[in-house]
Formats: structure tokens, C-alpha cells, sequence
């Protein structure tokens, strides 16, 4: 009995033994396997780093990382357009504006590539224009809005303005034919204004009517000027004005005429100029004529 015990374990360490041998290298191989074909999966092959290769977009971080590929869906997809003739490109090494055919329509829109996300969803016409990490977008239905794009990215303006624009780090925006003022924090400054807003400081508006003339309003639409001007800009803590054939600068808090009043003749070009020391020069036709402190 106890030869026979000892016999069968004998034979039962003999079959871990050659159960070991076969399986093993079984073992071994599978894992080999697994990490080739992972490797395969997660390593990309577009070697010298296109933008463009094999039908997709490839997108690389700024230390050259890749990041993912977006699956093309026709020939010429590409980084949007900003101002129709500069691109676009990958920024806060996350975000890209893609152009590409959508259902039949060629649209921009949005590709998170760190998380590999498409925002097709959510086409635009497109980019109007960006400042750090704000981006204008026209929609497809011809509305302005503003979204952000500083982590998640989110809408901060609506898309019911018919125009906006940035300027000075704040946003002139039309809708239903009224001009606003707003901040990129959708706070509205102004009043509804009446005339297109060209310009503005902390307290006035520069506006323009249908005819190309231009006048000075504060943030409630009151004007502050008498007449309509062919120019008007500030100027430092001044104004240049041209009215009619006369032209001169203008403290617009004191309501006083600073500079001599000049007579412009045969279309004659005056324009002021604020110098690093804070002077306004006043030149004709590129002719310097005088200075005054600002």
C-alpha cells in the first residue's frame, strides 16, 4: 500500500513536470503575442510625423508626442481656416478646429485629440476669430457665439448674435439690429446703440452711420459730439476730429478744442499719432506739424 502511494506520487509529480513543459512556452508565446499586437494597436505608423497620412489627420503634442489620428471622411480634410487664409492648429496641446465633410457638407468643427474626442455634432461655419483661449464661431445658421476652451470646452456666448467681433479684449456684437459692448464674460455694457460701435474706451463709443460718418456716443447712446464726423478716432486721452474741411484734437472730458484747428484743403491726410512720451503729433500728408501733451 504504501509502495503504491508512493508510486502514484511519483506519477502525479511526473505529469506536473511534462503539464509544466507544454504549457510553459504556451504561456510565454501568448504574452509575446499580446504585447506585438498591442504594440501595434497603441504605436502609430505614420513615421515622419504627417499632418496628413493614410486618410486621417495625425496630431502630435509640442514635445512631439503622439496624441491620436481622426479618421478623415474626405480627401481634403485639414486644420480650419482662420480669416480664410491662415490655419488653424493644434493649441494648448488638447484642441483642433477640423474642416471636413460632414453628410454631405463641408463644416468645421472641434476635435478634442488628448482625449480623442469629435464634436461633429456640433458643426460650424466658421472660426471668426481667437484670442488665448476663447474662440468666435459663426454657426450654420449665420449666428455668432463664443465658446471656451480653457479645460472642458463650454459655450459663454450664445449663438444668437447676428455679428460679433473682439476687440481690446472685449467683444462688439450686433443682434436684431442693435450694436452692444459685452465682455467675454457675457456682460453687457452698453445700451442697445443704434449705430454700428467701431471703437471704444472706458466711457464713449465710436459709431458710424449708413453714410460713413462717424460720431461719439457715451455707453447710453447719447451723443457727445455736434455733427457728424468724416473722422474720428481716439487718440491717447484725446480725439482726432475732422469735420467737414477742419480738423483738429479734441479733449472730449473737459469739451474743449486742444490743437489749432486746421483747414484741410485739396483732400489733404491729417492724422495724430501718441508717441512712446506721451505726446500727440499731429501730421499732414506725412508732414509733421506740431505736438501737445496727451
Amino acid at each position: 500500500m504504501e509502495y503504491e502511494t508512493k508510486k502514484a506520487r511519483k506519477g502525479a509529480f511526473l505529469l506536473i513536470i511534462i503539464l509544466l513543459i507544454i504549457f510553459l512556452p504556451l504561456s510565454v508565446i501568448s504574452v509575446l503575442l499580446r504585447k506585438t499586437i498591442t504594440n501595434k494597436i497603441d504605436t502609430p505608423q505614420n513615421v515622419n510625423h504627417e499632418l496628413l497620412y493614410d486618410n486621417k489627420m495625425w496630431f502630435y503634442d509640442s514635445d512631439d508626442k503622439f496624441l491620436a489620428s481622426y479618421e478623415c471622411h474626405s480627401s481634403d480634410c485639414d486644420y480650419a481656416n482662420l480669416d480664410m487664409d491662415k490655419k488653424t492648429s493644434l493649441f494648448n496641446n488638447r484642441f483642433a478646429f477640423i474642416t471636413d465633410e460632414i453628410k454631405n457638407m463641408k463644416v468645421v468643427f472641434l476635435y478634442d485629440a488628448l482625449n480623442k474626442v469629435s464634436y461633429e455634432s456640433i458643426p460650424y461655419k466658421r472660426i471668426v476669430s481667437i484670442m488665448d483661449n476663447y474662440v468666435i464661431l459663426e454657426n450654420l445658421n449665420g449666428y455668432y457665439g463664443v465658446i471656451s476652451l480653457s479645460s472642458t470646452p463650454k459655450t459663454v456666448i450664445d449663438f444668437n448674435y447676428n455679428y460679433i467681433s473682439l476687440h481690446n479684449e472685449k467683444l462688439i456684437a450686433k443682434q436684431n439690429d442693435k450694436w452692444y459692448l459685452i465682455t467675454l464674460n457675457n456682460e453687457i455694457l452698453t445700451n442697445p446703440i443704434e449705430e454700428e460701435i467701431i471703437d471704444f474706451n472706458d466711457f464713449y463709443l465710436i459709431v458710424s452711420n449708413q453714410n460713413g460718418l462717424y460720431n461719439l456716443v457715451d455707453y447710453n447712446g447719447l451723443d457727445k459730439l455736434n455733427g457728424d464726423c468724416q473722422k474720428l478716432n481716439f487718440v491717447g486721452k484725446k480725439l482726432e476730429v475732422q469735420i467737414n474741411d477742419t480738423y483738429y484734437i479734441y479733449d472730449y472730458e473737459n469739451d474743449l478744442i486742444v490743437s489749432e484747428v486746421y483747414n484741410v484743403l485739396n483732400n489733404q491726410n491729417y492724422e495724430a499719432k501718441l508717441t512712446e512720451d506721451g505726446l500727440i503729433e499731429i501730421y499732414a500728408d506725412n508732414q509733421f506739424l506740431n505736438s501737445l501733451i496727451n
